[in-house]
């Protein structure tokens, strides 16, 4: 084996062992970029013999680690299209504030550059990730990092987030329920994420279709705060009933 068979045997492995993990977890167990799992996912995509059974009795869990790589590629791809098609929605002069998550993190690429565009982030790799852009500007809330997550957050960063204004609030969500709401994974997150709902003129949410009827224990704010909703088309019938009679934007890509 080379040593990109290596990497992929493992993280067939770790795959096997936790199940579905984020990008950055996975990345960060073979301490390795989440650029990097996404490209070998992308080829274990196609590569069933890399989940070939070592013993007999091994083929239902041959099967269901196979299965995870392809519903794992799946959600990748449907958060990229979200990704490119909220960075579609920046235009000349915008002010905009990116939240922490792996759908918003999808916007990076395909932020246009010399657009004097302003953009209020918080967390550090998105940072490291804007830092190479031409023509835009960056304000950073700083603090504690958390590094699950890759968040900064301080009651000073939060205080500098409340003082400023955007027109465009892109924001991430672990979980979207009807009647509990918007929630998180993290507690830590929420007031971070209360200060920039109430900066922003325009919340768009960013979530794949898993998200909805989905409930973590972080809650931040009600359905209906949202104006616009991205997703992918697996979204259910029922939500997009419930969406059009919230009045809220539905974008399906």
């Amino acid at each position: 084996m080379n040593k990109k068979e290596r990497r992929q045997a493992e993280l067939v492995k770790i795959i096997e062992t936790h199940g579905m993990l984020s990008m950055k977890d996975m990345a960060s167990l073979l301490q390795v970029s989440p650029m990097t799992v996404y490209r070998d996912l992308n080829e274990l995509k196609y590569k069933p013999d890399m989940t070939s059974p070592d013993s007999p009795g091994e083929d239902d869990k041959t099967s269901s680690s196979y299965n995870l790589i392809q519903a794992i590629q799946e959600s990748n791809e449907q958060k990229e299209r979200i990704g490119k098609f909220a960075a579609g929605l920046l235009h000349e002069n915008d002010i905009i504030i990116l939240d922490t998550g792996s759908t918003v993190d999808r916007m990076l690429p395909y932020i246009p550059e010399n657009k004097n565009i302003s953009i209020v982030c918080f967390n550090a790799n998105v940072l490291a990730e804007l830092r190479h852009k031409q023509g835009i500007h960056i304000f950073f809330a700083g603090g504690i990092y958390h590094p699950e997550t890759e968040l900064c957050e301080s009651p000073e960063g939060i205080m500098f987030l409340k003082r400023l204004r955007a027109n465009k609030l892109f924001l991430s969500a672990a979980g979207v329920h009807e009647q509990l709401g918007i929630t998180c994974a993290k507690e830590y997150e929420t007031a971070t994420k209360k200060a920039i709902i109430e900066s922003a003129s325009m919340r768009i949410l960013l979530a794949d279709s898993g998200k909805f009827g989905r409930v973590c224990s972080s809650y931040f704010c009600d359905l209906d705060i949202v104006h616009r909703v991205v997703t992918d088309n697996k979204i259910s019938d029922p939500w997009k009933q419930l969406l059009e009679e919230d009045g809220i934007q539905l974008d399906i890509v």
